[in-house]
């Protein structure tokens, strides 16, 4: 009798975010991914619903100034992190939301 392993569901995030003019990436300090998830029973499967947090702290870039003139293909559908602190000694906080939305079939989860 063969031995019978566990179903797993696998998914992967993939996405680009980015930093504004000024704002760019020297070194990275940190970077942490929390998850803040709701999991609800519906008639035929489970929804997973929420986003995965990601917050982080590195140095700024310092390069040569530029003109101030903004990317020329500035898309709206372009995504940033939000940089939620700047501190004097050139170091920026920055957060950035994945949103999750998955559905899976009740008979795929087992107990």
């Amino acid at each position: 009798m063969a031995e019978e392993r566990p179903s797993a569901l696998r998914f992967s995030l993939a996405d680009v975010v980015r930093f504004r003019k000024g704002e760019e990436i020297e070194e990275l300090i940190s970077l942490s991914l929390e998850p803040e998830i709701l999991v609800q029973e519906r008639d035929h499967y489970y929804s997973i619903r929420g986003s995965l947090n990601m917050f982080g702290e590195y140095r700024v870039a310092r390069g040569e100034e530029e003109d101030g003139e903004e990317d020329f293909f500035n898309f709206s559908g372009l995504r940033y992190v939000d940089v939620i602190e700047t501190r004097e000694e050139g170091i920026n906080e920055f957060r950035h939301d994945f949103p999750v939305d998955i559905s899976v079939p009740k008979y795929r989860v087992r107990y």
